[in-house]
């Protein structure tokens, strides 16, 4: 026994709607939301906090705002990836970085909140604690 065609075109509807909401979600749920990384770094405080910034540049963005007794670095800018692919493309990030000291030792933890694309903070992250590293390195 068929339906009668207006139960039909009721059911069809509310497919397409669930469907567009389903696919529609997620897309906005990930808009302009941020991420924290942390990763300690066994140099002093002073070090760090100068690195940072010279990070930020090497990596092709702009530091907008430094507080050295606060240990805060904020900045954005736009950032090239290569996407899971191997398609290039450029991303734009705002991050929020805390440099702290851990403890006595020459340990400095560094706290990075990236806001880009979803699934790319992570990468973000990892590049900038690459590069910070690398920075580092030449102190020594």
């Amino acid at each position: 026994m068929l339906m009668p065609l207006h139960y039909r075109k009721t059911a069809a509807r509310v497919i397409v709607v669930s469907v567009a909401l389903v696919f529609a979600l997620p897309t906005v749920q990930a808009k302009d939301k941020s991420q924290e990384f942390t990763q300690i770094f066994t140099h002093t405080y002073d070090e760090v906090f100068q690195a940072v910034p010279d990070t930020i540049e090497r990596m092709g963005m702009f530091v907008t705002d430094k507080n050295d007794k606060s240990g805060e670095v904020n900045g954005k800018g736009s950032y090239k990836i290569t996407q899971w692919n191997g398609v290039p493309a450029t991303i734009k990030v705002v991050f929020s970085i805390h440099v702290e000291t851990v403890s006595a030792k020459p340990e400095t933890k560094v706290t990075i909140e990236v806001t880009a694309a979803r699934y790319e903070r992570e990468t973000v992250a990892q590049d900038f604690f690459r590069e910070l590293q690398k920075v580092l390195a030449t102190y020594k």
